[in-house]
């Protein structure tokens, strides 16, 4: 087989070996997300970023902040830098959290959240 016919058959096999890996690979449910994040009583956004403040490393509150962020007007300058501000301490301190590959933390370049 030459290099070529090699090259076929590999970039050909790709998309089935992507799909396999992520079918075995487990995945946390939205509804299990949702849940780590909406559980207790609603807080005032106030109340978060001042727990936020005083322990920086308090990621439920940040998680709480998060989808208060994630859930209020697209059009607030000041909710979209403050949601930012949680997206990149997540996605820099907790890479692999479910949440930081979730629509929650997706960062749209303009009319989103």
């Amino acid at each position: 087989m030459s290099a070529r016919d090699l090259m076929l058959v590999r970039s050909a096999l790709l998309p089935a070996i992507l799909i396999a890996s992520a079918a075995a690979q487990p995945s946390q449910q939205p509804a299990t997300i949702v849940g780590r994040i909406s559980s207790g009583p609603p807080l005032d956004i106030a109340d978060l970023e001042a727990k936020v403040q005083a322990n920086p490393k308090d990621l439920d509150s940040r998680l709480l902040a998060l989808r208060h962020y994630y859930d209020g007007p697209v059009v607030n300058p000041a909710f979209r830098d403050a949601r930012l501000r949680h997206i990149l301490y997540l996605v820099d301190t907790h890479p692999a959290d479910p949440i930081a590959g979730s629509p929650m933390a997706y960062v749209y370049s303009t009319g989103g959240p």
